[in-house]
């Protein structure tokens, strides 16, 4: 029996590790039944902490008053503190509920500033092979009908993953906007209950079921889902929003803000699992429906309301919740901060672990895991490791930077390091490729999530194609 050593990534701590060892044995186990997994807590044992209960954040819990920032004196401007440069700005026209703007292809839509369209970013070396994906063998597009619904598919995608970017900062978005982009629905006909009356009535409705609830969202973040019914519950937006759009619109809306409350909840509390864009979708479907919405099968266009909303949201978002956002974050910059410095600790004791395991051992690791992972690997002889397995690594950025402990470019990786299997979503930006730097060694497999940055870079766990991709290197 293979021994499976899982090797968590940044930030992770209990009660997070049990929750997250246990999605990756059932992943496991679905997809290679004749695997043990047995997981490397460095965590625990190594990890960052706030040694003063966070008293270098300004504003924190360790921290004393903070003066108000100054303003440059040299701006001709009253002395006072600093304003957000974007916080007076005016957004344009809003479209009506329902509707699409038309003033050209949305931002991010898979186009460059001279208007090529780029190759899709999940677009692999299957796909350029593969009759009537609109890709040629050299990765450019054909030109025709084809080439024409890819690139259509491309900015759809685009776009719902910048919807979605906006939405993890500013759940409301969508409905502030809906509110203030429409005109009043009108009178409501006598026997006809409000629009926000009906749909604050479904949300008391799932408040009543907490169970029912958590089935309905069916996100590794449910436990989150009640908190979220409650802040919606007394939410001005979803008002507003009611008096503006058509009761499936403002189901939908209502439906994409819970969950998107759910996931920022989770994300503030340190879950280190995201579900796939897929995952996420098909729990909006089911909680619109649930909220008063017509089942999908027409596009509505409510993920473009955000396409034009002022960006300065999601600085100010964070400027507030800055104390909440350190303090759930600290244990992820911190671990990178404490393993270049003090990393000796956390090698020893993964090799320690797979020198206990008998049989042939296969390390499957998340970020900073696959970098203690490579680093031990380069360090210590451990002939019974048969396969690594990186997700969402910095290893291969470390490398070429000059920054990995072990090792530094050009210099190759020992001839004992076993094939390395690395795994990377298009839209994690702290996912590297290790083939172009050790082809001898190293084989890159892009794995989309659909999710923006950074829950993509959470979602690997909840992607069934992980386990897929390493059951198929199991031997």
């Amino acid at each position: 029996m293979t021994t499976v050593v899982f090797v968590h990534g940044t930030g992770v701590r209990e009660p997070a590790l049990t929750a997250l060892t246990a999605r990756v044995r059932d992943g496991l186990h679905r997809a290679a039944p004749h695997t043990h997994l047995v997981t490397c807590d460095w965590g625990t044992h190594h990890g960052a902490t706030l040694a003063a209960n966070g008293a270098s954040i300004p504003n924190g819990p360790g921290a004393g008053a903070v003066p108000a920032p100054l303003r440059d004196p040299g701006d001709g401007a009253a002395q006072g503190p600093l304003r957000d440069p974007g916080a007076g700005a005016e957004p344009g026209p809003m479209p009506a509920p329902g509707t699409e703007p038309t003033s050209g292809p949305p931002h991010g839509a898979g186009t460059t500033a001279d208007d090529n369209r780029r190759p899709a970013s999940g677009s692999t070396v299957a796909d350029a092979r593969r009759p009537g994906t609109g890709v040629t063998a050299d990765g450019t597009r054909r030109p025709g009908p084809v080439a024409a619904a890819d690139a259509h598919a491309d900015a759809h995608a685009e776009a719902d993953a910048a919807a979605w970017e906006l939405l993890h900062v500013d759940p409301f978005a969508e409905l502030r906007l809906a509110g203030a982009g429409g005109a009043p629905s009108g009178p409501v006909p006598p026997q006809q209950a409000p629009p926000d009356a009906a749909v604050r009535g479904r949300l008391a409705e799932l408040l009543a079921d907490p169970a029912g609830l958590d089935a309905t969202l069916g996100l590794t973040a449910a436990p989150h889902g009640e908190q979220a019914v409650r802040t919606l519950l007394t939410a001005s937006e979803l008002t507003a929003a009611a008096e503006a759009a058509d009761a499936d619109t403002l189901a939908e809306l209502t439906a994409r803000a819970l969950v998107a409350l759910l996931l920022a909840d989770a994300a503030d509390t340190g879950d280190p699992l995201s579900p796939t864009a897929t995952g996420r979708d098909a729990a909006v479907a089911v909680l619109a429906i649930r909220l008063g919405g017509r089942p999908p099968g027409s596009e509505r266009g409510p993920a473009r309301l955000l396409l034009r909303a002022v960006t300065p949201l999601a600085s100010r978002a964070a400027v507030r919740r800055r104390a909440a956002l350190t303090r759930a974050t600290h244990p992820a910059a911190g671990d990178i901060l404490r393993y270049l410095a003090h990393g000796d600790a956390h090698r020893t004791h993964l090799a320690d672990l797979v020198r206990a395991q008998s049989g042939p051992v296969v390390l499957l690791c998340h970020s900073l895991g696959g970098i203690i992972a490579v680093d031990t690997l380069v360090t210590h002889a451990l002939p019974q490791v048969t396969l690594l397995v990186t997700a969402g690594s910095q290893a291969p950025f470390l490398y070429e930077t000059g920054a990995l402990p072990s090792l530094r470019h050009p210099s190759p990786l020992p001839p004992s390091f076993p094939p390395w299997l690395n795994l990377h979503d298009p839209r994690d930006l702290l996912a590297f490729a290790a083939q172009p730097l050790f082809p001898a060694h190293a084989t890159d497999v892009p794995l989309p999530s659909g999710q923006p940055f950074p829950h993509a870079h959470s979602a690997y766990w909840t992607n069934p194609a992980l386990y897929e991709a390493v059951a198929g290197r199991l031997t």
